[in-house]
């Protein structure tokens, strides 16, 4: 048989409380908002860093200066911020949604830091994902690199182009001298008046490459360009996609913190009413309160130190009758319990000393209680 299996069931499915069946959910969202918190400071520090590097000069130390400067209040905004949104909470929950100076003043807070924390937050998300600054230098080395590098492909062919040039414009120099020393009409002039027409005719093609090649050199410069810029508006999108991602995860974020603490609340209320209840015709809590109370009158509320030696059983007796209208035997029982938890002891005199400081007899006391529930 499945026991445990069924005992495991048997509580999930009849465990009415309401911190039964919310008490994850309440640890869940806690944490979470805490978390948030977290997350709101690192998207928050991107903008407060960048305002604090552009409005203090430079000096020794100043990196490490702005991120603890940032961070630490940072932090300490987000913890006001939790316990202010706790007060408010805690502050509507108890008016039961009704209007008073307490629930104006804590609303007022809140909307206050509320809207700081948003425009900390999502300012901070936006520069985060704020690549474009980074993108452009990219682009700028990118693209200087490139027409570089196809300037001086184009560059070493123009200037092959133009030395080829140049040597036909030598040997056309040449034929014209040439054909200055010739005669008239004799086969010698026909011969360079010929070569010096291919001469010219060559210089015009190698003329007409150069341009070739300048205009080749302006359109392939022209096209990376082009490349570049459609690659770089596409990463540019891409940010801006990324820059609303970012928003919206802060939203989400901020939102998560009110729900978390909201919530928190409600289920802190809850859960006392639901223990108040249960209080209230409790026996043991009733004993418990009453032995406190005479726990206080025995310790004077902290002012009998330890080794001190009480009064007689009758003056106490007194004292705590002249304010509660405890039994004798009810008031023996408690002396008795005293004794059994080490509080106080009887020395050889048989008087009563007392062995333990006041705060660790009341925790002693809370917890004999407490595990007796």
């Amino acid at each position: 048989m499945k026991i445990k299996k069924y005992i495991e069931l048997e509580k999930t499915f009849h465990d009415k409380s309401f911190d039964g069946k919310y008490g994850l959910l309440d640890k869940l969202l806690n944490f979470s908002s805490y978390i948030g918190n977290l997350a709101s400071i690192f998207f928050a520090y991107w903008f407060l860093s960048k305002l604090m590097y552009r409005a203090i000069s430079d000096f020794p130390g100043r990196d490490i200066g702005i991120v603890f400067i940032s961070v630490v209040v940072l932090a300490i905004f987000e913890l006001l911020k939790r316990f202010v949104l706790k007060g408010l909470s805690l502050s509507v929950i108890q008016s039961k949604r009704k209007i008073n100076t307490e629930v104006i003043y804590n609303l007022v807070f809140s909307l206050i830091l509320l809207s700081g924390s948003f425009y900390l937050s999502l300012s901070g998300a936006q520069i985060f994902a704020d690549k474009r600054e980074e993108l452009q230098k990219q682009v700028e080395i990118t693209t200087y690199a490139q027409v570089d590098s196809i300037n001086t492909l184009y560059a070493d062919k123009i200037q092959y182009k133009l030395t080829d040039r140049e040597d036909l414009r030598k040997n056309k120099n040449t034929y014209v001298k040439q054909l200055e020393k010739v005669g008239v009409n004799t086969y010698r002039l026909r011969e360079f008046d010929k070569l010096i027409k291919e001469v010219n005719e060559e210089i015009k093609r190698v003329d007409s490459e150069i341009e070739t090649l300048k205009e080749s050199n302006k359109t392939d410069l022209a096209s990376i360009k082009t490349d570049l810029q459609t690659s770089s508006d596409v990463q540019i999108l891409q940010i801006s996609k990324n820059q609303i991602a970012f928003i919206i995860i802060s939203s989400f974020i901020e939102l998560l913190i009110l729900v978390g603490i909201w919530f928190h609340s409600i289920f802190r209320l809850r859960v006392y009413d639901e223990y108040r209840q249960d209080m209230e015709n409790n026996t043991t809590y009733e004993l418990y309160r009453d032995y406190s109370k005479m726990l206080a009158m025995m310790y004077r509320n902290g002012k009998v130190n330890p080794q001190t030696e009480l009064p007689p059983m009758t003056t106490f007796m007194a004292v705590v009758r002249k304010t509660e209208d405890f039994s004798h035997n009810y008031i023996k029982d408690f002396m008795g319990l005293c004794k059994d938890m080490g509080i106080v002891t009887i020395n050889q005199k048989k008087k009563t000393i007392v062995l333990k400081k006041y705060p660790d007899s009341k925790d002693i006391l809370l917890d004999y209680f407490d595990a007796d529930e």
